[in-house]
């Protein structure tokens, strides 16, 4: 109801305007990524701060009383490595709004076609469309095992970036898969992103840094994801909303 904006006010004149406007609750959306201002909330301008969803895991630091998640993506017997309280939901923390912004998906309006991206219609289509840098050596050899066990099967990746793409292919071919089992497109609009996700088989999620709202568009195509949990936030998001749409057996 009373929208103000601070962004060019320093951070002193940002607290002060915070606190004068009596905020009760104030919510750190960004941790420590691009664009943070922690510095704001350093200075404690309201009485209740939480981090929340920009950040995925603890911000340890003492000015911030609290995070919110769920018991997956932070169980209780972790609980003690988080300098904040945890608020838990009841299903999964991670809120997205594809009902509204990606309805047509649901509907199948004016869906895009393997064909448009020289897939074949008849291979088994994995695909992660995460960021390249989540790729690690370990789940990258399992990836590249899978393709030469299943007949007829590819890998879809995106170019992101771009950079990343002749060194993937490199070392694919240096354990033995073949170049045309390894596709990659370009990064795509939102629209054309979410609506292409129903067309691969099969997501691989990526374990030590999971999909997120990559996940969320994935699911929302109807396409399955896979993933394997281990004991930091970033790695347990996809556990959480694969339990929350009811296919905990693919954790």
């Amino acid at each position: 109801e009373n929208f103000k904006d601070i962004s060019l006010l320093n951070y002193h004149e940002s607290a002060e305007r915070i606190y004068n406007d009596n905020i009760h609750i104030l919510i750190n959306l960004n941790g420590y990524t691009k664009g943070s201002k922690n510095e704001i909330f350093a200075l404690h301008p309201a009485p209740i701060q939480i981090n929340y969803l920009g950040y995925c895991g603890t911000l340890g630091a003492e000015y911030v009383e609290y995070i919110i998640g769920d018991n997956i993506v932070i169980p209780k017997h972790l609980r003690s490595y988080y300098s904040e309280k945890v608020i838990s939901m009841p299903h999964s923390y991670f809120v997205n709004d594809h009902r509204q912004s990606s309805r047509d998906v649901v509907d199948k309006i004016n869906m895009p076609t393997r064909e448009q991206y020289g897939i074949s219609e008849d291979a088994f289509v994995f695909c992660n469309f995460n960021q390249l840098y989540k790729i690690d050596p370990s789940i990258f050899d399992i990836w590249m095992r899978i393709l030469k066990r299943v007949p007829n099967s590819i890998l879809w990746l995106l170019r992101f970036p771009a950079a990343g793409e002749e060194n993937i292919i490199r070392e694919a071919l240096a354990r033995g898969v073949r170049r045309d089992q390894i596709i990659f497109t370009d990064v795509a609009p939102r629209e054309e992103h979410v609506k292409r996700g129903f067309l691969p088989d099969l997501f691989l999620d990526t374990p030590v840094c999971n999909a997120h709202t990559t996940a969320c568009d994935i699911l929302w195509g109807g396409t399955p994801m896979v993933t394997l949990v281990q004991d930091k936030m970033a790695s347990r998001v996809a556990a959480s909303l694969l339990n929350a749409v009811g296919l905990p057996e693919l954790v």
